[in-house]
């Protein structure tokens, strides 16, 4: 027992330190990034810095399995280095028994990443994203799913719309039962259209069976409204747009991703992203605990030997492939070629299968 609290506290003394010397890093790779992309007269250095510190949290949540790699690397060769693992190994302890203390840990990290980090994440990237749009200058239109529906709000040097559907194909080119209010630009309401259903295309909405109210002129009009078998208004929003500024899964705490595919699917648009995502997320332990497996099934068996070069190198090139084949996965569960839960179960089980095989077939005890 004493033997797995001090394994455990070695690899948490590794796992920090990899962690910190990863941030330093990122936040390096993140502001030059931003130096380049951004004319610092107009956007200063402290707010390339705060946006750095907004994504750093997506980053390392991002590269978390790639960490959990290399300490697990640093800590073996550093008791290979003062001997102990020689000690380890004549008290008769298995390379898989020695195993239990890191896997806890690891287990913990990763249940304490999805869990509890993930909601922080969310709303750092969601601030992160807006800062960005903000920085552009972006007109980008903004939607997001309710229980009323699909919501589009755009802007304009004319005024702002909001564009409120009960339901839209999933190109985002058709939508049923639509509500358009519009504003002019010191923001008061103008104009209100109910319509059957919409077509979106290049540059205008046509609505059909629609019911228009003017609210500047609304004394010299009919109450009700005035109907139109179809109205054209004018509108820069493309379908790509629609569909491109929904939020992203990153950007949405965990729990709230299965109502957000629920109401995804009842507006008939595509919810495989999130999906998938989510899937991921709770796969998210195992794939850490896999990491750990694959650099300790090789380190561990060639720190008795002199080419310890050639091993690190053997559990990095695996290490990496196993996370490369995680991301390769995701495409291919979001374009529907392998189910969901194959997609994102699959890479863990087997780095966990890789590697303890390896180690089965090195130990005998």
């Amino acid at each position: 027992m004493r033997l797995d609290m001090y394994l455990t506290r070695v690899f948490f003394l590794s796992f920090i330190t990899v962690l910190a010397v990863m941030c330093c890093i990122s936040i390096l790779v993140e502001m030059t990034e931003l130096i380049r992309k951004y004319n610092i007269q107009q956007v200063f250095i402290e707010k390339i810095f705060k946006l750095s510190l907004l994504h750093l949290p997506e980053m390392m949540y991002r590269i978390l399995p790639l960490i959990i790699l290399i300490a697990t690397l640093a800590m073996y060769l550093s008791l290979a280095r003062t001997s102990e693992l020689v000690i380890i190994r004549a008290s008769k302890r298995s390379a898989i028994r020695s195993l239990l203390g890191p896997t806890i840990a690891t287990l913990f990290i990763g249940l304490f990443s999805v869990f509890f980090l993930n909601p922080i994440i969310a709303s750092t990237s969601k601030y992160y994203d807006l800062l960005i749009h903000k920085y552009s200058n972006s007109s980008a239109p903004i939607t997001t799913i309710l229980e009323e529906g699909l919501w589009i709000w755009q802007g304009g040097t004319q005024g702002k719309k909001i564009i409120q559907a009960s339901k839209s194909n999933s190109s985002a080119q058709e939508f049923s039962n639509v509500s358009i209010y519009g504003f002019d630009v010191s923001g008061k309401p103008s104009y209100r259209i109910n319509a059957e259903d919409a077509l979106l295309e290049a540059g205008s909405w046509r609505l059909r069976n629609a019911t228009f109210w003017d609210f500047s002129e609304l004394s010299t009009t009919r109450p009700e409204g005035i109907n139109f078998s179809e109205f054209l208004l004018e509108t820069d929003v493309t379908p790509e747009q629609i569909k491109q500024s929904f939020s992203k899964p990153n950007t949405i705490p965990l729990w709230k991703l299965p109502a957000l595919v629920r109401r995804l699917d009842q507006t008939g648009f595509p919810s495989i992203e999130h999906r998938v995502w989510f899937q991921m997320e709770l796969a998210n332990p195992i794939f850490l605990i896999s990491m750990l497996f694959i650099a300790s099934a090789f380190v561990t068996k060639h720190t008795r030997v002199s080419n310890s070069g050639f091993a690190i190198l053997t559990a990095l090139i695996l290490g990496f492939s196993i996370y490369f084949l995680k991301n390769f996965s995701n495409v291919l569960g979001q374009n529907f070629q392998i189910p969901v839960l194959v997609s994102a179960w699959a890479p863990p089980l087997i780095g966990i299968s890789i590697s303890l095989g390896f180690l089965l077939h090195l130990e005998d005890g």
